[in-house]
């Protein structure tokens, strides 16, 4: 359901079509949901995080609001381990038996403590390179 209220919709000239901002976030939803229920362990060791090395979104067609097919669409897996594993994949969005947008990503599934490790040392190298040019 759609709000016309909501900013990703309310700045839209016609709101005649569904705006492709929100086709972008049902897409990334749509991906982060099936990677979820089928690429990953029901009972995980440890949080997980993902994290998107890559989105792109071709426009075919405008999409109305309507109901709209979305079809997932695996292309590369690679796995280290139940929480570790590189993916890509499509994601078609089809309304009227015509296809309306593909996205596609490129992402990693992590254990959420090595990533929050990691943007701790990236934080407090990039502080103290901002601090040192002062």
């Amino acid at each position: 359901m759609l709000d016309e209220r909501s900013a990703d919709v309310s700045d839209h000239l016609t709101g005649h079509h569904i705006p492709g901002m929100l086709l972008a976030e049902a897409s990334r939803q749509m991906m982060i949901a099936v990677v979820e229920r089928f690429y990953l362990p029901v009972r995980r060791r440890a949080p997980i995080r993902f994290v998107t090395h890559e989105m792109s979104l071709e426009y075919h067609d405008f999409m109305l609001p309507l109901p709209v097919d979305i079809l997932f669409l695996p292309m590369k897996l690679r796995r280290v381990s139940d929480l570790n594993l590189k993916l890509s994949c499509a994601i078609r969005l089809t309304q009227r038996n015509r296809i309306g947008a593909v996205a596609r990503f490129g992402v990693s599934v992590i254990d959420r403590r090595y990533l929050e490790a990691r943007e701790g040392v990236i934080l407090g190298a990039a502080l103290d390179e901002v601090s040192a040019s002062r």
